[in-house]
């Protein structure tokens, strides 16, 4: 585990749980550059997306979420203190601001792709600020859990996961920089769908040292029907023709794992793929799956670092993902580690 100045996180979480209720004012600036005032720390938030409210649990506790949307409580086991009928619906599509209203929270916390100006309009005259924070931003985490700490009153707690972060991916980008960086095919969990340029999933092979094999594939020429930057198909002939070095297949699961069992298929059947036999990363072995949700977890941080031990084990030796995993899961989130969210042939 990394640690810093010879405390480990669990540590530093410990001596800064007492800190948190700060009386002064504040006023933090959101995503939209809107300003909110608090005059108290807020201990009682509605807040939507996964990203989000691992991040209010991760620097203020679990009794700060009055609720969570649909999306985000679409984990089993991974929220067992929330009541299961605090869920203000799927905030990206239809937010149940009925409920929202009822709950008479101190803010409702929406990512700027969510509908937030109406959730403004709606939430307004009832004197409920709405707050533009997305944690799914690789780019801002560490502004967005600094300005959840500013609003909870808990800014040494959101320093240590602002610097757990951090620390890993300046570890990781030091030790890839003057790397020869692998071709890597990323496959998303459809069969023959990938992520472009423009998508968070594209930088985590970029930030791991990895060079995307469909970098060069521009979303604006290509037709509608194929998805978007985060979700594009391509032909399979292309990932022959252009013979990655390193496959990895991201797994739909949750925060209960894919079995052994379940991921030894999966990987049979990429193998049984026709040409793949013959793909630098099936002759090598370098074939690997990772499970969604830990791929994500941390702004992406946890599966950035097992691709980078994937691609560059001879430079992050003393990297160890399934570690930096737990501490994310039993440190920050309060939740055991059920199982290995990875499967493949180590290099």
């Amino acid at each position: 585990m990394l640690r810093v100045s010879g405390v480990g996180w669990l540590g530093l979480l410990a001596v800064f749980a007492a800190h948190g209720a700060g009386a002064a004012p504040v006023t933090i600036l959101d995503e939209a550059e809107r300003e909110t005032r608090f005059d108290k720390p807020v201990t009682n938030a509605v807040v939507c997306n996964p990203y989000n409210a691992e991040f209010f649990r991760a620097v203020a506790g679990s009794d700060v979420l009055a609720a969570i949307d649909a999306e985000a409580a679409n984990r089993d086991g991974y929220w067992p203190d929330l009541d299961p009928g605090a869920m203000v619906g799927n905030c990206f599509k239809a937010p149940n601001y009925e409920l929202m209203v009822t709950l008479e929270p101190d803010v409702v916390v929406m990512p700027r792709n969510y509908p937030w100006q109406e959730a403004a309009d709606r939430l307004g005259p009832f004197g409920i600020p709405v707050v533009v924070l997305s944690g799914w931003d690789v780019a801002r985490h560490g502004s967005t859990v600094r300005t959840i700490g500013a609003m909870t009153g808990h800014s040494e707690r959101a320093e240590v996961v602002a610097t757990f972060h951090e620390a890993v991916m300046d570890r990781i980008a030091e030790a890839v920089a003057d790397a020869p960086r692998p071709t890597v095919y990323l496959e998303k969990a459809p069969d023959f769908y990938t992520a472009l340029v423009g998508s968070g999933w594209h930088d985590m092979v970029d930030q791991a040292g990895g060079t995307n094999i469909f970098a060069d594939v521009r979303i604006g020429d290509q037709p509608s029907s194929r998805g978007s930057v985060h979700q594009f198909q391509i032909d399979p002939e292309a990932i022959l023709e252009r013979n990655p070095e390193v496959v990895v297949k991201l797994i739909p699961d949750s925060y209960e794992p894919a079995g052994s069992a379940e991921m030894a298929s999966i990987h049979d059947a990429l193998m049984m793929r026709a040409g793949w036999d013959a793909l630098h990363a099936a002759e090598r072995g370098h074939v690997y799956l990772i499970g969604f949700f830990a791929a994500g977890a941390s702004s992406k941080m946890i599966g950035v670092a097992y691709m980078a031990k994937w691609l560059h084990p001879d430079r992050l030796v003393d990297l160890n993902p399934d570690a930096l995993l737990k501490t994310w899961l039993e440190d920050f989130q309060g939740v055991p580690t059920p199982g290995s969210y990875v499967y493949g042939m180590t290099r």
